[in-house]
């Protein structure tokens, strides 16, 4: 995939957030209904409704994406991170806190950043010390975004609530491979602000410890820039370094310190964690019920036979 085709993904996931409510706002203009009557019924209504601002949503979509080839914005917003990245910390750094801070708000932070790990990869490439893909999922993201593998452990050393529990054995099987979605929706960490902190600051912590490891000689260099993601945690290290078993050790402590920065935050997690988070503005029930009371009274059959019923 090249920079360009990555940062065209990076629109596609971001456009949702200004065309949904887009739609929305037109279809509360009177003039852009089709149905007036409610003969169709409230949900066939609904949908023949938003069919003109529907197309006009997607026309302003197409105009949109026309104007950013013609103006080469895709082009230009690619240089800037080849060019931030003259140093490899500097660049991963800014990588793991921007992959980390997308997470927590429910943006898929590998997709979102695509153009930015191309820039990391080709940067590289050029450099003595090389913080590549392989890298970052070997020595930073051990256990998915937010090292989570470290979070798993601290909720077994430092949580009794029997839930969390097992939740963070359930977690571990998906964790050594790198995938911890269990744990950001089930947990949850997305929008859990006391988990916020070592959420982001970890996975830095971990590419500073690698990354200092790997110029003083303890660590060795990631030859195969390449590797899968998701390949299982202590053999990606070896496999990464080829065959270097210090990487194992460096891996390890990165866990472990890990563990140590999220305990603090784990202990305070648990005494809120019985509590009922409530936001009012996503509470959904009131219309999920009268949406539901509306499909069972809007059908035309039952109508007909209350209406014969009532006849006779």
């Amino acid at each position: 995939m090249t920079p360009r085709h990555a940062l065209e993904l990076f629109y596609s996931i971001v456009l949702p957030f200004l065309s949904v409510p887009l739609l929305a706002l037109m279809a509360k203009i009177d003039r852009m209904r089709l149905v007036r009557s409610e003969v169709t019924g409230n949900n066939v209504s609904e949908a023949l409704n938003l069919v003109i601002p529907g197309v006009i949503v997607a026309c302003a979509v197409v105009l949109l994406n026309t104007l950013l080839s013609y103006i080469n914005l895709f082009h230009s917003v690619v240089i800037v991170p080849e060019t931030f990245l003259g140093e490899p910390l500097l660049g991963g750094v800014l990588y793991a806190l921007l992959n980390s801070v997308l997470w927590f708000f429910g943006i898929h932070g590998y997709y979102a950043l695509l153009s930015l790990l191309e820039a990391v990869n080709v940067s590289s490439a050029m450099q003595a010390v090389p913080i590549n893909e392989a890298f970052l999922g070997t020595f930073v993201f051990i256990g998915g975004s937010g090292a989570t593998f470290s979070l798993i452990i601290a909720l077994l050393l430092f949580v009794r609530h029997r839930t969390i529990r097992i939740l963070a054995i359930a977690s571990i099987p998906a964790a050594l491979f790198n995938v911890n979605e269990l744990l950001l929706f089930g947990l949850p960490i997305i929008l859990n602000w006391r988990l916020f902190i070592p959420f982001v600051m970890v996975p830095v912590l971990n590419i500073i410890i690698a990354f200092s490891a790997t110029c003083y000689g303890i660590l060795p260099v990631v030859v195969h820039a390449h590797l899968p993601f998701n390949s299982p945690i202590l053999f990606n290290a070896v496999l990464a370094t080829d065959g270097g078993v210090d990487a194992i050790l460096v891996q390890v402590i990165c866990i472990v310190i890990g563990v140590v920065f999220y305990a603090p935050f784990v202990r305070k997690f648990e005494n809120f964690s019985t509590e009922e988070i409530y936001f009012p503005s996503f509470d959904t029930t009131l219309n999920r019920r009268n949406e539901e009371a509306t499909i069972l009274l809007d059908d035309h059959l039952c109508r007909l036979h209350r209406q014969s019923v009532s006849g006779s």
